[in-house]
């Protein structure tokens, strides 16, 4: 059966899982050679590892191979001709045998195969004279020495399946929404752009002929462009999110950079999501309304969490006049309207106006909100 080892990391994991019992498994022996064979002991004991490491890591690294298999057979017939050869103290590298057939022999078959491995150890410990205590405790050591390494390499192969789903599943999540994006897009602009094209080549026409009607024509022009404006930046604003942190540093260096000293309190009070990105929204306009209608010298941003609210609050020592600007469309998720629209949307309340200082923007949003529970 084909093995699937789709990455590198779970094959060397699988591989290092399985080898770990090497030096183990032959340390016994290999402590134990015949004097009268130590020199075919030894050789035996270095064809066994060699045979166990060179299946094993084929095994992992190389699902179409052969070498796996000859590897494999070279190390059951050196336990076989050392416990028939050796007799005691050589049970152990039937343990290795079954680890290297979990490996190598595909699931479902892996089965069988350690059952197979299992009553070729017993059959030779057997025919060797061992006694049956000898002979089933080695039986059954092997056979749990094998299903578990099968287990565990099955494990291994179930979570990188996991996890190339995974990646899979987040690729297409992407694909989709590029396709969205672009499919909403071009019925934003499709339409739209054909309409203005018409009444542009109008305008051309008619501009010598009859300049009324190509006024007309060149003022729906600019009216679509608007509506059309409006409709990319209310997109365009779906698609961005907006977190706290992250505003707060970039409106420390927009501020900074207009000659504003700002100082921020209470940064690292934890908010729900749906607050963090409301309250991101909050200073971002803040911090624009600040540079592009006020001569403020200094900004004060405060973030509080009090027993049953959430509040963030923005002062500076400009003019009292009102600085947010409503001249946006009202699609637009920018401006007073758009931020009181965020803010109510969690049970909340915006407050702008003039303050001691100059003046003051400030959003509550309550902590038992139904948004913001689950």
């Amino acid at each position: 059966m084909k093995r699937m080892w789709p990455t590198v990391s779970s094959r060397w994991v699988g591989a290092a899982g399985a080898l770990v019992w090497l030096p183990l498994l032959l340390l016994d022996p290999a402590l134990n050679l015949p004097e009268q064979h130590r020199l075919w002991g030894a050789i035996a004991i270095v064809v066994m590892a060699m045979s166990a490491v060179a299946s094993v890591t084929v095994a992992m690294t190389r699902p179409a191979s052969r070498v796996d298999w000859v590897g494999l057979i070279a190390l059951l017939a050196a336990c076989a001709a050392t416990t028939f050869a050796f007799g005691e103290h050589w049970q152990t590298p039937w343990q290795l045998a079954a680890i290297v057939t979990a490996v190598v022999i595909g699931w479902p078959r892996v089965v069988g195969g350690v059952v197979a491995v299992t009553a070729m150890a017993v059959i030779a410990t057997a025919r060797a004279g061992e006694d049956s205590t000898t002979v089933w405790t080695l039986a059954e050591v092997t056979l749990l020495s094998g299903l578990v390494t099968a287990v565990f390499v099955r494990l291994i192969g179930t979570i990188d399946t996991l996890e190339r789903t995974r990646r899979q599943v987040a690729e297409l999540a992407v694909a989709a929404e590029r396709d969205r994006v672009s499919r909403d897009l071009h019925d934003l602009l499709g339409h739209t752009l054909s309409v203005i094209v018409v009444k542009a080549q109008a305008v051309r026409r008619l501009v010598a002929t009859d300049p009324a009607a190509a006024v007309e024509h060149a003022r729906d022009i600019e009216t679509i462009g608007r509506q059309s404006l409006g409709e990319v930046r209310q997109a365009v604003d779906d698609l961005r999110t907006s977190r706290l942190r992250t505003e707060l540093h970039q409106a420390r260096r927009a501020l900074a950079a207009g000659g504003v000293q700002v100082s921020v309190a209470g940064e690292s009070v934890a908010l729900p999501p749906q607050v963090d990105e409301v309250f991101g929204w909050v200073v971002r306009e803040g911090s624009a309304n600040v540079l592009r209608h006020s001569v403020a010298r200094h900004c004060r941003i405060q973030v509080s969490h009090e027993p049953v609210s959430l509040t963030l609050e923005m002062t500076d020592d400009g003019p009292t006049r009102p600085r947010l600007d409503d001249s946006e469309p009202a699609s637009r998720a920018g401006g007073i309207d758009g931020l009181r629209a965020r803010v109510t949307a969690l049970g909340g309340q915006l407050d702008a106006g003039p303050s001691p200082l100059g003046f003051r923007l400030r959003a509550t949003v309550p902590v038992t909100s139904d948004r913001l529970v689950g």
